[in-house]
C-alpha cells in the first residue's frame, strides 16, 4: 500500500512502509474476528497477514537496494499499487463475504498510492483498477453486503470502519510531514544557493583581485608589463598605428642612495599620477620596473603627434615633486619607436623604443629621441645639449 518516491531512503520513507506493515496486522486481527464469526475461514487473515507482510518487506528492501536516479523508480509506485489493488481482488474472491472489507481497503491503498503516482500513473491505475472489479464482480458473482445479523458481526464491521478512518487520517498525516518535509528541503536548498551565490561573488572577487596583483604594478597601481604586451597585441591585432614610449628616470638610483627606499618609492608614485594625468584615457601607462615606464599611445598618425606627446611628458616630470618635507626634480630620457613604420610585432616595436630611450640618455638625458628604422639612427629629439640637464645634488630643495 506504500508508495512515495524518491523517499525510500529516508526517515520519512522508512516510517511509511513501518506504517503499512502496521495496517496488514490490523487488517489481520479483524479478519481473525470475521472468522471467529464464521464470515471467513480460519486461513484467511493469516494468509493475508503473511502475503501483505512480505510484499511490504520486498519493497522496502528494493527501495532501499535501487539508485533513485534510475528510471526504476519512475514505476516503482505503480508496481506497489498493482501488487496491492491485485492481492485484494484475489482475497475479494476468495472469501466472498468479507468482499466490501477488501474493496474498501483499496480506497486505502490509492489514497496512499497517490502520494507517489503521477498523474498519468493515476489515471492508469484508475481505469486499471476500476476493470478488474468490474471482472471480479461479474466473474465471481459476488453479493457485495455488509454482515451485521449479530452483536459481534456489528461490532467487527464498526472496527473495520474506524481502522479504515484511521488509515486515511494517517494519510492527511503523512501528507502533511512529507509537506513540510519538502518546505524544508525548499528551505534548505534556497539557503545553499544563497550561500552558494555568496561565494560564488567572493571567488569572483578574489579572481578580480589575483587579476589585478598579476597585471598591475603593486607600488603604483600602474599596469605592469605583462598588460602593457597584452594591450599592446591587442593595438596589433586592431591595426591601426600608434606609437610605444620607452621612459626612464635620469638619477633615480643616486634618490634612493641619498634619501632612501620610501623617498623613492614616493617619487615613482608621484611621476606615475603625472604621467596618467598626461596621456588619454584609451593610452596605457605601465611600470615595466624599477624606475621605467611604458606608454602605448593610441591612434597616432604622424611622428609630430607622438613627439608632442614626448614633451608634454618631459615637461611634467621635470617639474618639482614634493616627497615629504622636500622638493626634488628629476629628468627622464625617452625613446619613440612607431607601428607600422618601426616594427609590427610587439618584441620589435619595445626593442626599438628601449634602444631609442637608451640614445637618449646618452645625447644628454632630459630628452627623448624617435627611432627611425630606415637609418637605424635616431635623427629627432628634444632637447639636444646640458643645459637641460638636472643634476641630483642642486634639485634638491631642502624646504625645512
Amino acid at each position: 500500500m506504500l508508495t512515495l518516491r524518491a523517499l525510500s531512503q529516508t526517515s520519512l520513507g522508512t516510517k511509511l512502509f513501518a506504517a503499512a506493515a502496521l495496517s496488514y496486522l490490523i487488517d489481520g486481527v479483524l479478519l481473525a474476528g470475521f472468522a471467529a464469526t464464521g464470515i471467513v475461514d480460519v486461513e484467511i487473515p493469516i494468509a493475508y497477514t503473511i502475503a501483505g507482510l512480505l510484499s511490504c518487506a520486498l519493497f522496502h528492501r528494493v527501495s532501499l537496494a535501487a539508485c533513485p536516479e534510475s528510471s526504476w523508480h519512475r514505476y516503482y509506485p505503480m508496481l506497489q499499487v498493482a501488487v496491492s489493488s491485485l492481492m485484494l481482488l484475489v482475497f475479494a474472491v476468495i472469501a466472498p463475504r468479507a468482499a466490501f472489507y477488501f474493496f474498501t481497503l483499496l480506497f486505502t491503498v490509492f489514497g496512499f498510492g497517490s502520494l507517489g503516482l503521477t498523474r498519468a500513473q493515476s489515471v492508469c491505475a484508475w481505469i486499471g483498477v476500476s476493470v478488474a472489479v468490474a471482472i471480479v464482480l461479474s466473474a465471481a458473482h459476488l453479493e457485495i453486503r455488509i454482515p451485521d445479523s449479530t452483536q459481534s458481526q456489528k461490532c467487527l464491521v464498526w472496527l473495520c470502519f474506524m481502522a479504515t478512518l484511521g488509515r486515511c487520517m494517517l494519510l492527511g498525516v503523512l501528507g502533511r510531514s512529507l509537506r513540510l518535509h519538502l518546505q524544508d528541503r525548499r528551505r534548505q536548498l534556497r539557503i545553499a544557493v544563497e550561500r552558494l551565490e555568496e561565494r560564488d561573488k567572493a571567488l569572483e572577487l578574489v579572481n578580480l583581485e589575483l587579476r589585478r596583483q598579476a597585471t598591475h604594478d603593486a607600488l603604483t597601481g600602474l599596469a605592469n608589463r605583462a598588460l602593457f604586451v597584452e594591450r599592446l597585441e591587442q593595438a596589433l591585432r586592431e591595426g591601426e598605428a600608434f606609437a610605444v614610449c620607452a621612459l626612464d628616470l635620469d638619477g633615480f638610483k643616486e634618490v634612493n642612495d641619498t634619501l632612501g627606499h620610501f623617498a623613492g618609492d614616493l617619487l615613482l608614485q608621484s611621476v606615475s599620477r603625472r604621467l596618467l594625468a598626461t596621456t588619454r584615457a584609451d593610452d596605457t601607462v605601465a611600470r615595466a620596473g624599477g624606475d621605467e615606464y611604458l606608454l602605448l599611445l593610441r591612434h597616432v598618425q604622424l611622428p609630430a603627434e607622438a613627439e608632442a606627446q614626448a614633451r608634454r611628458c618631459l615637461e611634467v616630470l621635470s617639474a618639482p615633486h614634493r616627497i615629504g618635507d622636500r622638493s626634488l626634480r628629476v629628468s627622464s630620457s625617452l625613446g619613440i619607436a612607431r607601428y607600422p613604420i618601426d616594427g609590427t610585432t610587439a618584441e620589435t616595436i619595445l626593442t626599438y623604443a628601449d634602444a631609442a630611450m637608451y640614445q637618449a640618455k646618452r645625447s644628454g638625458k632630459n630628452a627623448y629621441r624617435l627611432y627611425d628604422g630606415s637609418v637605424e639612427c635616431f635623427p629627432r629629439g628634444y632637447p639636444s645639449g646640458e643645459d637641460r640637464v638636472y643634476a641630483l645634488q642642486a634639485d634638491l630643495l631642502l624646504t625645512k
